[in-house]
């Protein structure tokens, strides 16, 4: 269930639902560090809140293609969205203006780098060492 709030948490932009998560992994922070095999789906919530989530939408009307070039790539800790168009309804894809071709918008914590148009570039982007403070 903690999850499940992470990840929709992110969808919907309900930061409160986030916190409940990583508040709920904390509780068992430390069972889960001394025994990763028994609490391996925790354990995969604790590393993808450090390392953190790449927020992937992609806008255009060619989207369906270009989702499943991105889908056949390696991506850990990732929530994709695509729509052949700016959605209000969710925050990802709200702010989004839809260019003359398709992009590709790789985020975190709903801060976007330039778009891109290929799942190729995407990877770039996405394998790029983060800056860290």
């Amino acid at each position: 269930m903690a999850y499940n709030l992470y990840r929709l948490g992110i969808l919907f932009d309900l930061p409160e639902w986030r916190q409940q998560a990583m508040d709920m992994a904390a509780s068992l922070g430390g069972a889960i560090t001394r025994y990763p095999t028994s609490f391996g789906n925790w354990a995969c919530l604790l590393q993808e809140m450090v390392e953190g989530t790449n927020e992937i939408v992609i806008l255009g009307e060619g989207y369906p293609g270009l989702q499943n070039e991105v889908l056949r790539k390696y991506i850990p800790y990732k929530v994709l969205m695509a729509a052949g168009q700016a959605l209000a309804g969710y925050p990802l894809l709200a702010s989004k203006t839809v260019a003359s071709k398709t992009s590709i918008h790789l985020c975190r914590n709903y801060t976007c780098q330039l778009p891109v148009f290929s799942a190729n570039e995407l990877m770039l982007l996405i394998n790029r060492p983060q800056k860290r403070n």
